[in-house]
């Protein structure tokens, strides 16, 4: 065996071969990178000029667009269709089971469609009804004795109390107002008790009397935990106090409630037993003027307390239905 001690020879011809390869494989390197560049530049300037057409996913649903409605159905979609932001919109009510389901239920609530126009409307869509009642609560919930206050569309007022829930409906006597409620009108209710005030839709099973039998509802905002709470929460007010000021007093409530408010006193004009008029902004619909006594005052005079009354029918019930408007809104 030969000495290896001396490592491997290799000829000046041999390195000269060796770092040719070396330099063919970096310069081959190289002018690959340059082609990609050149290339991937020449992709972008055609993605630019003819962009690539959007890849279309088609999922699984049922093809309501093909379903016929009848003009009641189509007339309950319509109504829906108000709660939307764009009301022209109503394929979206179509295509989305939540969102159709959410404004249905609001529709009941405000009374703008009936719960069977409704459900007609759901069976005929295929969409599960049973969750339009989920979490609600039931008019049999409503305890005898409660005050209650009915109105339809007309406003016409009737006040009464809760004498019995039933299967059948809701068996009212009424104490003022009108009598004349014709069978199936729909009405507005409020109820006032001690555990809370609850409002709700329905229509007029039959009248008898001084009584009047109500349809039960599946969909009522129970909207306070005790009589007359007050709700920390600033209204618009106008304040006249007859015989005295000609131009009315502009300031804001610190609390209302269906017996009385606390309002800013505007310049401190307004002092212990002073009879005012209490004008409260109500958005939309005409404003609530109510009647009222300053009991006392606080903060320095800065804060008038108002007891509000004598308030009639038609007053009262608006103003029941500001509060649990406001309550709603929180």
């Amino acid at each position: 065996m030969g000495d290896i001690s001396s490592g491997f020879q290799t000829s000046t011809t041999e390195t000269y071969i060796f770092l040719g390869l070396v330099a063919v494989l970096f310069g081959a390197l190289f002018l690959y990178q340059l082609y990609r560049r050149y290339a991937n530049r020449k992709n972008r300037e055609e993605r630019k000029k003819n962009p690539p057409q959007p890849v279309l996913r088609s999922y699984a649903r049922p093809r309501r667009d093909l379903i016929t409605l009848s003009n009641r159905e189509q007339r309950t979609l319509d109504h829906l269709s108000w709660f939307l932001k764009d009301p022209g919109k109503q394929e979206k009510l179509i295509d989305d089971d939540h969102l159709l389901l959410r404004a249905a239920r609001r529709g009941i609530r405000e009374g703008i469609v009936q719960e069977a126009e409704v459900l007609r409307l759901l069976n005929k869509l295929e969409v599960n009804s049973e969750a339009l009642t989920s979490g609600s609560k039931d008019s049999g919930v409503i305890p005898t004795g409660a005050e209650v206050s009915i109105s339809d569309r007309n406003l016409n007022m009737a006040v009464g109390e809760l004498l019995l829930s039933s299967e059948k409906g809701l068996q009212v006597r009424i104490e003022k107002g009108t009598r004349s409620f014709g069978q199936n009108t729909p009405v507005e209710v409020v109820c006032n008790s001690g555990d809370g005030m609850y409002r709700f839709h329905s229509a007029v099973l039959h009248t008898d009397g001084k009584q009047i039998a109500l349809q039960h509802s599946r969909h009522v905002e129970h909207v306070q935990r005790r009589k007359y709470r007050r709700r920390s929460v600033e209204l618009p007010v106008e304040i006249m106090i007859p015989g005295v000021s000609q131009k009315p007093l502009k300031t804001r409530t610190y609390d209302v409630s269906i017996g009385g408010a606390a309002i800013k006193n505007p310049r401190k004009k307004i002092r212990t037993g002073t009879r005012v008029d209490c004008t409260i902004d109500a958005g939309e619909a005409a404003p609530i003027t109510v009647p009222g006594t300053a009991l006392r005052t606080s903060k320095r005079g800065k804060i008038v307390h108002v007891s509000f009354g004598p308030v009639d029918e038609k007053t009262r019930h608006r103003l029941f239905r500001k509060l649990i408007r406001i309550h709603g809104a929180e």
